[in-house]
């Protein structure tokens, strides 16, 4: 039993992401709690187990399937935009920004390589199929509407996932938040990529 065990492990390349995932939901879960949930005392470990928090925190506000490995997936994208605009607060960023949302525009370009190849093992048509599986199980009833106000504003556009984790970034590093009064209801459309 134990090789037909390891044949599945070297067989299925989501295997890491999915341990990193287990790891991540008993995290979330001890976060939602109120209880400790990183270990140790390094404190740039504990600043990135935070932000993954409130990136999770975000995605199950806006609807996000939390069993789904695409939504951890997700996170870990966010996160990495995260670290690419937590320096940005001048106007010569604006074209660093602007190179970024091209890039996250770019299903095969450094940024997907760099999380999906590097960081999580994983290829990078499995990282978008597994992020598009995530957002197809949206659901619109989870979805705390004063949480999609402040992220999307009242006029929220068709986006492709890309620019999203640049929208979330902005908005979870606080250099954002958009406030508007209650629109009439429209239909947001996510996009894959």
């Amino acid at each position: 039993m134990l090789k037909q065990e390891y044949l599945e492990i070297v067989l299925d390349p989501k295997t890491e992401s999915k341990f990193y995932q287990s790891k991540d939901q008993v995290r979330y879960s001890k976060y939602k709690k109120g209880e400790q949930y990183y270990e140790g005392d390094n404190p740039e470990l504990i600043k990135s187990y935070e932000l993954d928090m409130k990136i999770l925190s975000l995605l199950e506000g806006l609807g996000y399937p939390m069993e789904e490995l695409g939504t951890f997936l997700y996170k870990e994208l966010i996160h990495e935009v995260c670290s690419e605009i937590k320096d940005m607060s001048t106007r010569e960023d604006v074209e660093k920004c602007k190179s970024l949302m091209e890039e996250l525009s770019q299903p095969f370009s450094s940024i997907y390589h760099l999380v999906a190849r590097e960081y999580l093992d994983i290829g990078i048509k499995t990282f978008h199929k597994e992020i598009g599986k995530a957002l197809d199980k949206i659901d619109s009833r989870k979805i705390d509407e004063s949480l999609a106000l402040k992220v999307y504003g009242s006029n929220p556009d068709s986006l492709d996932y890309g620019k999203q984790a640049l929208l979330f970034a902005g908005y979870i590093l606080g250099r954002f938040s958009k406030s508007y009064k209650v629109p009439k209801t429209k239909k947001l459309k996510i996009e894959t990529i």
